[in-house]
């Protein structure tokens, strides 16, 4: 492993949010990827329907200018 050691969770800054209708889209600070030992950029794009918001992520390695892309989805849930 490169880079710096895992040093637990870390906190990372939403740089950018926008919100036009249902749709969200965002931009993260540049953070530590703790996998490869470099920073990263990731811009998310999103759609909130009810209680979900589901959508795709891009990240950007800012030293080497590789690309991973996913999904991911988050659900709201009442505490009770």
């Amino acid at each position: 492993m490169r880079g710096r050691p895992a040093a637990g969770p870390e906190t990372i800054p939403i740089r950018f949010v926008g919100i036009e209708g249902n749709r969200v889209r965002g931009i993260l600070a540049p953070y530590h990827d703790p996998v490869r030992g470099c920073r990263l950029e990731t811009v998310f794009s999103d759609q909130l329907r009810a209680d979900t918001i589901r959508g795709t992520y891009e990240s950007r390695h800012l030293e080497g200018g590789s690309i991973q892309k996913g999904e991911w989805q988050v659900v709201r849930q009442s505490i009770q």
